[in-house]
C-alpha cells in the first residue's frame, strides 16, 4: 500500500513539472513574440540575452548573446558587460530568459541596470515559484537570486520598461487578438 502511494505521489509531481514545463514553454513564446513587437514598434533592434537552446524555446534576437555560445550567430558575451558594447537605450527590449538565475545575487540588480541602459524595455523569465517547492532546480542556479527574483514577482516574469518602453509595451498588449 505505501508502494503505491508512493508511487502516486511521484507521479502528481511529475504531472506537475510537465505541466510547469509546458507552461514555462508557451511563456517563453509568448513573453519574446511581445519583446519582438516592442522592438519593432520602436524601431530599435530586439537583443535575446541567452542562446535559446532548442528551437521551441524561443527565437534569436537581432543581436543574441551568450556566456557560452554554441551557434555562429551568437555573439560570446557576459550579459555584465553589455553597457561596454552597445550605447545607451540602442535596443527596444531587452528578452532575457533563464539567465538571470546563474548569476549571483549581488550581480542581480547589475545585470537589470546595464539592461535597461541599453534597451527601453526588459523582460525577464525565470523558473516558477512553484519550481523550488517541488524541489527541481538546476545545479547552476543561484537559489538566492531566485529568491530575490520572486520577490520582485512570483509569477515567473519580470518586465521592467522607461517610458518609451512602457507606452510601446501598452500598445502591444491592447492590440493583440485573443
Amino acid at each position: 500500500m505505501y508502494k503505491e502511494i508512493l508511487l502516486t505521489a511521484i507521479g502528481l509531481i511529475g504531472a506537475k513539472d510537465t505541466i510547469l514545463t509546458i507552461q514555462e514553454y508557451n511563456d517563453r513564446h509568448y513573453y519574446y513574440q511581445i519583446a519582438r513587437q516592442v522592438s519593432n514598434i520602436l524601431n530599435k533592434p530586439l537583443l535575446v540575452v541567452g542562446e535559446p537552446k532548442m528551437s521551441i524555446h524561443h527565437g534569436y534576437g537581432d543581436i543574441t548573446i551568450d556566456i557560452n555560445p554554441t551557434k555562429p550567430n551568437v555573439i560570446k558575451m557576459d550579459v555584465l558587460d553589455i553597457d561596454k558594447y552597445y550605447p545607451y537605450k540602442y535596443f527596444g527590449c531587452a528578452y532575457v530568459s533563464h539567465v538571470l538565475e546563474h548569476l549571483p545575487k549581488d550581480k542581480l540588480y547589475e545585470a537589470i541596470d546595464k539592461l535597461l541602459y541599453v534597451s527601453d524595455c526588459l523582460i525577464a523569465l525565470y523558473p516558477k515559484y512553484m519550481k523550488i517547492i517541488l524541489g527541481i532546480i538546476h545545479p547552476e542556479h543561484h537559489v538566492d537570486t531566485l529568491f530575490e527574483l520572486w520577490r520582485l514577482s512570483k509569477s515567473g516574469t519580470l518586465i521592467i520598461c522607461d517610458p518609451i518602453g512602457y507606452n510601446a509595451l501598452s500598445y502591444v498588449l491592447s492590440n493583440q487578438v485573443s
